[in-house]
């Protein structure tokens, strides 16, 4: 639940901008263009948080998912190595 509101909140920084960007080349002035580059740092750099943020917590939960399904039992939790992060985190 948290990792999906996590990606939404992401994708809204990134919509957010995009309209800001939008916006500010339809009526340009030298003052717009400065606030929308403070404005851009500012969402990247949430953006860029947020993402480590999800990917880290993503990890967190397919290791904690290998680790109790290997305390189960059997060669069940086993993984080879050739599955991507992206790939087990996108269920």
């Amino acid at each position: 639940m948290r990792l999906r509101l996590g990606r939404w909140l992401a994708l809204a920084l990134e919509l957010l901008l995009g309209a800001d960007i939008m916006r500010t080349a339809v009526a340009p002035s030298w003052s717009d263009i400065g606030k929308l580059a403070a404005i851009a740092a500012v969402r990247t750099a949430l953006n860029f948080f947020l993402q480590r943020e999800i990917d880290g917590a993503a990890a967190r939960e397919v290791a904690a998912t290998q680790r109790s399904q290997s305390s189960g039992g059997g060669a069940h939790g086993s993984n080879d190595g050739g599955d991507s992060l992206a790939e087990r985190t996108a269920s």
